[in-house]
Parts: structure tokens; C-alpha cells; sequence
């Protein structure tokens, strides 16, 4: 990409012979500059749209004209016709573009997975990374995050909490937490779609739900569900 954005126009394009073609590659590379702006005006998408479709033109006279062959059209030269209407549907293309993502996918791509159930593996690789990732951001903030809070396993989902919890208990559990904060106008709904881990790591050391032990360990109300404060509003 550098190349094509510094080294063409600076020590290429002088040397092509045909002003045309000149104008025609400094103006495509023009709009890829543009292209890779996180802010784009209405003029700016004009001359996009504009310059890629005389690029296209121009090498379909120069193949008709039997200049070039017909396999210098590929499918990329194709695609750049589109992207004058992809930024308008859903802006800039470094917004949405895979291209700042490589880094990130092979992350995940180096992890080890279960050759029998990777798409489970995955999930619990994305689970583990989101809540990773939400307590760094949180402490880069300053908001209090729970140091190493690390959500373990994969969730169990639910209608309800798990027993001997009820929705009223969690209720009330969950706005007295909010009013010790000082924080005592925020809702709390119900969606009727629970998602609860049965252990966490914190700072190290696992925590497991007494919920969750083995057969025959009594479990009293209020030891199976704790409420960890991540400095967040969800």
C-alpha cells in the first residue's frame, strides 16, 4: 500500500508517456488517499466515484483498442467501482474495513482449539478475551475495574437465575448495590435470558459457585451468586 500511495506517484507516473495516463493514475491514487481517511465529504466521494470510473474506462478503451490484454481487468479492478457506494451506505472504510482487524484474527487464529468442538473452543476464546479486554479498558479509565477478573468456562443459560436465587432476590441484591454506589436512578430490566458462569479467576486464584460443587455440599441463600463491581453500568 505504501508503495502504491508514495513510490508510484513520485517516481512512476512521471515516467509514463501519456499525459491520460498520468492524470488518470494520480487521480486514482488521490482517491485511495481518500479512501483511507476516517473523515470523507461529499466532494471528497465525488471525485472517488469519479476518478476510479474514468480508471475503468480508460482501460476499457485501451483493451478494445488492443493495447492491453483483457486479463489486466480483474475482479479487484471491478470491485473498486463499488466503493464510492459502500462509503456512502456505511462510511469510511477504515470503519469497517478487515484490514485493521489482521492483527486480531491472528490472535485468534494462533490459539489452540478443540479438534472435536472448535467452535465451542472459539467461543470461549472470544468470551474470555472480551472480559480480558472490557477490565483493561476499564482501568486504563480509572474506573475501578476488578483487577485479573477472568470469566471461566462456558455460561449457562437460563430464563431464570440459577436456584435457589430468584429474579426478586437478584432484583433486590442488584439495586442495593447501586444505591450504595450513590447511584440510584438506574433501571433494571429483565429480558428473561440469564447467562451465568460457574467460576471466575481473580487476581490468580479460581473461584468456584458453591452452586456448582460437588454433590452433597450444602448451599445457603445468598452464597451461590456474587456481585462483582466492574465499574461498568451493564
Amino acid at each position: 500500500m505504501d508503495f502504491l500511495l508514495f513510490v508510484v506517484p513520485t517516481l512512476i507516473v512521471p515516467s509514463l508517456h501519456y499525459p491520460e495516463a498520468r492524470q488518470i493514475i494520480n487521480d486514482l491514487i488521490i482517491s485511495i488517499h481518500y479512501c483511507l481517511s476516517w473523515k470523507i465529504t461529499d466532494s471528497d466521494l465525488s471525485f472517488i466515484e469519479t476518478s476510479i470510473a474514468n480508471f475503468q474506462a480508460y482501460l476499457s478503451r485501451k483493451v478494445n483498442a488492443g493495447h492491453l490484454e483483457r486479463k489486466c481487468c480483474t475482479i479487484n479492478i471491478h470491485y473498486l467501482g463499488h466503493i464510492a457506494y459502500m462509503i456512502c451506505c456505511l462510511g469510511p472504510l477504515p470503519v469497517f474495513s478487515c484490514r485493521s482487524l489482521e492483527r486480531t484474527i491472528g490472535q485468534y487464529k494462533s490459539k489452540s482449539l478443540s479438534k472435536s468442538l472448535p467452535g465451542s473452543s472459539y467461543q470461549l476464546i472470544l468470551e474470555k478475551q472480551s472480559s480480558s479486554n472490557l477490565n483493561h479498558a476499564l482501568a486504563a479509565l480509572g474506573e475501578g475495574s476488578v483487577p485479573d477478573l477472568m470469566l471461566l468456562g462456558k455460561p449457562d443459560r437460563s430464563s431464570v437465575p440459577p436456584d435457589p436465587v430468584s429474579y426478586d432476590i437478584l432484583h433486590d441484591a442488584t439495586m442495593q448495590n447501586f444505591q450504595r454506589q450513590g447511584n440510584h436512578n438506574i433501571p433494571f430490566t429483565h429480558n428473561f435470558d440469564f447467562s451465568y458462569h460457574r467460576s471466575i479467576k481473580l487476581k490468580g486464584k479460581v473461584y468456584r459457585s458453591l452452586f456448582f460443587n460437588p454433590a452433597g455440599t450444602t448451599v445457603n441463600l445468598g452464597q451461590s451468586t456474587v456481585l462483582f463491581n466492574t465499574g461498568s453500568n451493564d
